[in-house]
Formats: C-alpha cells, structure tokens, sequence
C-alpha cells in the first residue's frame, strides 16, 4: 500500500522533471517546456484525483452534505414553525389591545 503511493507520487512529481531537462540536453526539443509547465502546474490536481476522488471518501463527503441538508432544513421548518407561532401571538396581542381600547 506504501509502496503504491509512493509510485504515484514519484510518477506525478519525479517523471514530469524528466520533460524538463530535455530542452537543456537537445534544444531543439523546446516543445517539452510546454509539456513540463502544463504536467507541473496540474501537480496537485492530480495528486488530489489520486487520492481523495475515491469512491469511500466521495460517500463520506455525500453523507456529510446531505446530513448538512437535513439540518438547514429542519432548522428552516422550526424557524417557520416558530414565526408563525410569533405572529399569532402578536395578532392575538393586538385583539386584546383593541378589546382593551374599547371598553
């Protein structure tokens, strides 16, 4: 298990350094530069594919989104809950104001 990681990291950073150094041998090979810059700067892209796009941390991640969207919508249902609740207290304040008022 080790050992296939480090094999990954060694492909992701070690061999992109290999297009690198081969404008510096044969100039003519200037092209590898480009190849170089692009695999270089996708490093960490690559290395995040490899080892967190997996389908056991992508359930962890599903599970923790949705019990995330359970709670903002149980919160959201009490909160409205609760409001309703306020502004029916507040008219039944308001009628007995207005009863008060009256007599």
């Amino acid at each position: 298990r080790n050992f296939r990681a480090m094999v990954t990291i060694f492909s992701v950073t070690g061999l992109t350094w290999i297009f690198g150094f081969v404008p510096l041998i044969d100039p003519a090979l200037f092209w590898s530069w480009y190849i170089f810059i692009v695999l270089n700067s996708t490093q960490a892209v690559l290395i995040f594919v490899a080892y967190v796009l997996k389908p056991r941390v992508l359930l962890l991640y599903k599970k923790a989104v949705m019990s995330c969207c359970k709670m903002e919508h149980y919160e959201t249902s009490t909160k409205s809950t609760k409001s309703s609740d306020i502004k029916s207290d507040m008219k039944s304040d308001l009628k007995e104001s207005h009863a008060d008022t009256n007599i």
